[in-house]
Parts: structure tokens; sequence; C-alpha cells
């Protein structure tokens, strides 16, 4: 098999990977981050309780795919990682966060369905699997 080919596979399989998680769960509130005063600081909100996806440690550090996910997007809107506020968002409490504009935009798993598509903006909605309910529809 050639290298080449292996290789952009990997990276094609990757991209899907990620951007399937991300899509799912990155929301933000319309017109949240344009013409803010904040010092230049950007508040993310993301779960505080979750190894591996999002997590705050004794140490007051945070960890995770989503804490990744999220610093990466804030640097794409051209801020620093020690610009970021994070702020902790349960699921019960994310379209409210987002919709008075505690966070500026929030980087976790959420699922898509017509009610909260109403409230708030997905980043990207997910590819739809075979045999299952779209909720767009």
């Amino acid at each position: 098999m050639n290298p080449l080919r292996t290789r952009r596979a990997t990276v094609a399989v990757a991209a899907t990977v990620v951007l399937s998680f991300t899509s799912a769960g990155f929301a933000h509130a319309a017109g949240a981050l344009p013409g803010r005063d904040d010092g230049g600081k950007i508040t993310v909100g993301i779960k505080f309780d979750q190894p591996g996806i999002g997590l705050k440690t004794p140490d007051g550090t945070y960890t995770g795919f989503d804490v990744d996910v999220a610093t990466y997007i804030a640097k794409q809107l051209g801020h620093d990682p020690k610009d970021i506020v994070w702020k902790e968002a349960k699921s019960a409490d994310r379209e409210t966060l987002l919709q008075r504009g505690d966070v500026d935009f929030i980087a976790a798993s959420y699922s898509i369905t017509p009610k909260r598509m109403e409230k708030v903006d997905f980043a990207a909605l997910p590819p739809r699997p075979p045999g299952r309910a779209d909720p767009r529809r």
C-alpha cells in the first residue's frame, strides 16, 4: 500500500472523528463575540467533571478533549490561551449561559434537538446515522 495514501486516509479519518465530536457540542450565542468589551478575555463553557473530556483538576487547571477543542477555537478567534476564562457549563444550564451572555461559546457534547435548535446555534450538524431520526426535519 502506498504510504502517502495511507497517511491521507489516516488524516481524513482523524479529521472526521474530531469534527463529529466537536460539531455535536459546539454552540455559541449569536453575536456574542463581536464588539464585546471584556478586556481581551474570552469566556468558554465546558464540563468540569468529565475526565478526558472536560475536567477541572484539584490544582485549578483544565484538561480534556473539550478543553483542547475550545483552546483551538479561541486561538482561531485571535485569543491567547491565557485569555480564556473557563466557566462550568452543566447540561441543564447551557442554554441559559448562552442566552444571558455568561459565556462566549460552549464546547461540550450536547444533543441536538429541535427545541434546542430554536434557542442556540450549533457550529455544524453532524452526519445523520442511518436508521436514526433526524431532529433537523
